[in-house]
This record gives C-alpha cells, structure tokens and sequence, in this order.
C-alpha cells in the first residue's frame, strides 16, 4: 500500500481519470450556482436581482463623466460638454450647475443598473461588483485628492505673494 493506503502503486492515482467530455459531469436538478447563471450584462436586458437592488452608486455620482465613458454610455460625452460649460460660466453658469447636479444624482441613483446594463462583465456578477468596488474607492481618491492639491496650490499662492525675492 502506498502512503494513502490506496493500495496503487506510488505516483499513479487509483481514480481513473475521466475523459474530457464527460467531465464535468451534467448538473442534477440542483439550482444552478452564481457561475452558472446567464450573464446579460451589456444587452441592455434584465438586471439581476443582486444588483437591482442595491440604491447608490458613489462612482457614478462623484465622477459622471469617467463612469459614464467606461460603462458605454454614450451621453457621457454630453457630461463632459456640461462640465466645460460650468467651469467656462457666463451668465448661465447656474443652469449649467443644476443641470449637471441633476444628472449627478440621476446616475448615482440609477447607476447600477445602467453599469449592468450597457457593459459586458465576462465575470459576470463577481467581476460586476469588484468593477464597482473599485469605482467606490475611486470616487473617494479623485475629489480627496484634488481638494488637497486645490489646497496646496492655494498655500503656495498665498506664501508666495507675500515674500520678497
């Protein structure tokens, strides 16, 4: 006997290998896991229920523009029109304010189900919501970041229109 008291001879595994076309084996009347499920992600079909029903989505609010492009939502580039207009201003700086809030929070609201819908996820779910958990954490560095370099522009500014050279 060998040292798993199989009894074969030692290197050689007593289970017989099965062939490529019968491995593996046909699912049973068992519901079919999260792999097995039908990934419809990009069809612009059904959402699955996991993600239908989670509320906010933090990327999608923070960083519409750069969401919206990565997800394939075309009108992302209306999003980045919108941003030019309220960082040019004039007299409808406001309006263009409002406007962009506006799509702001209708993506943070609806902004699972639309990353679902128009972007392939070949891992489906589990790719899915590690894609969202990196947008999550994004949406916290970019505007922590760029307060901190607004910040230090303001400090260098400021120190250095008061010294003499």
């Amino acid at each position: 006997m060998d040292q798993f008291g199989s009894g074969g001879t030692p290197g050689q595994s007593p289970l017989p290998t099965p062939s490529p076309g019968v491995w593996p084996p046909p699912p049973t009347g068992a519901p079919p896991s999260q792999e097995e499920q039908v990934n419809t992600s990009g069809m612009h079909g059904d959402v699955p229920p996991e993600v239908a029903r989670l509320k906010w989505n933090w990327g999608a609010f923070l960083l519409p523009f750069l969401w919206c492009v990565n997800h394939k939502l075309t009108w992302g580039w209306g999003i980045l029109a919108l941003t030019a207009l309220v960082w040019i201003g004039g007299f409808f700086r406001g309006y263009f304010c409002m406007a962009y809030l506006g799509v702001a929070i209708y993506l943070g609201l609806m902004g699972y189900s639309l990353g679902w819908q128009n972007r392939r996820f070949d891992g489906g779910v589990a790719q899915y919501f590690d894609v969202q958990r990196k947008w999550l954490e994004w949406s916290v560095y970019v505007p922590v970041l760029l307060f901190a370099a607004r910040v230090l522009f303001f400090l260098v500014q400021f120190y250095a229109g008061t010294k003499e050279f």
